[in-house]
């Protein structure tokens, strides 16, 4: 059943100007407002463990030739890097047709799964991805399970998701696939382990940021967005506020946190707040810049 708290939301939405109305569609927060669980895109900031030290298997090709086909998987991952994802691909599958050493081609199926993965095809990068896991090890393959981890959960495998990021957790103590279980959980409707899951991703991500990594504002950002999702759940709306508040604090371009937070704002009856937080939606919609819904990294 829907919440007193969410119809009033639709409502809201509904009264907004017409352009505001039609770029909420847009960008699906209808969905954001109605839902504990959005967000599509794949992980923001560094890709964990994704520099693990190379190990190398056994091929029978000429050492040179090797050497060749590794210089190119470098080059496709600085494609990727560079967000040139068709360039990526082409690189890639350059060296796949060359008949690479057992591990280079596990690693080159990785980078194309990568590229399909950053551009959101994940029925696409399935298939490479579960190639790259059956080869031997190679530099990067701890990172796998947790991008396999999103890409079932986009293809609405929940079981083979949570498994996937457990798997990763046995290689690394990662808030990124803690964050993962979170968003599986909410997905699931288990808000209890969702809750669990995110309040260890924020000590891992907080533990991340004592470091003076820069990327740990935007990981905290997003998880904050999550726990006050798990507040409205249960019409906590100073909770909420709590958590939406740090979120924006953290990275101040979220426009879907900044209209939950104005939706909050008026469920407390804070008025002026609640002008200003829907003057810095606006903001972000107008600058562009929006660095994504409520929670950049996973989740739907």
């Amino acid at each position: 059943m829907t919440s007193s708290w969410k119809r009033r939301c639709r409502q809201r939405a509904q009264a907004l100007p017409r352009t505001c109305v039609s770029t909420l569609l847009g960008i699906g927060l209808i969905s954001i407002i109605l839902s504990s669980c959005v967000e599509p895109t794949p992980p923001e900031g560094s890709d964990p463990n994704l520099d693990a030290a190379a190990e190398q298997g056994a091929g029978p090709k000429d050492p040179a030739l090797v050497e060749q086909d590794e210089a190119k998987i470098g080059h496709a991952f600085r494609q990727l890097g560079a967000g040139d994802l068709g360039g990526c691909r082409v690189t890639a599958m350059e060296v796949l047709a060359n008949d690479p050493a057992p591990a280079t081609r596990a690693r080159a199926e990785f980078m194309v799964g990568l590229s399909f993965h950053k551009a959101k095809q994940y029925a696409d990068a399935r298939p490479h991805f579960d190639l790259a896991s059956q080869g031997p090890n190679f530099q990067g393959k701890l990172a796998l399970p947790y991008f396999q981890g999103w890409c079932y959960f986009w293809l609405g495998e929940l079981d083979a998701a949570e498994a996937s990021f457990r798997q990763h957790l046995t290689q690394a103590e990662e808030g990124d696939s803690y964050f993962g279980l979170g968003i599986v959980a909410l997905d699931r409707g288990d808000n209890a382990a969702a809750k669990s899951a995110l309040q260890k991703a924020l000590q891992l991500f907080e533990a991340k940021a004592a470091t003076g990594d820069a990327s740990a504002k935007r990981d905290l950002a997003k998880t904050h967005a999550r726990l006050a999702d798990l507040d409205l759940d249960s019409e906590d709306f100073e909770g909420a506020k709590i958590h939406l508040q740090l979120a924006v604090d953290l990275d101040s371009d979220r426009s879907a946190v900044w209209y939950k937070l104005y939706q909050v704002y008026l469920e407390l009856g804070e008025d002026g707040p609640a002008s200003s937080a829907l003057a810095e939606y606006k903001r972000c919609l107008d600058s562009g810049q929006s660095t994504g819904g409520m929670a950049a990294g996973g989740g739907r």
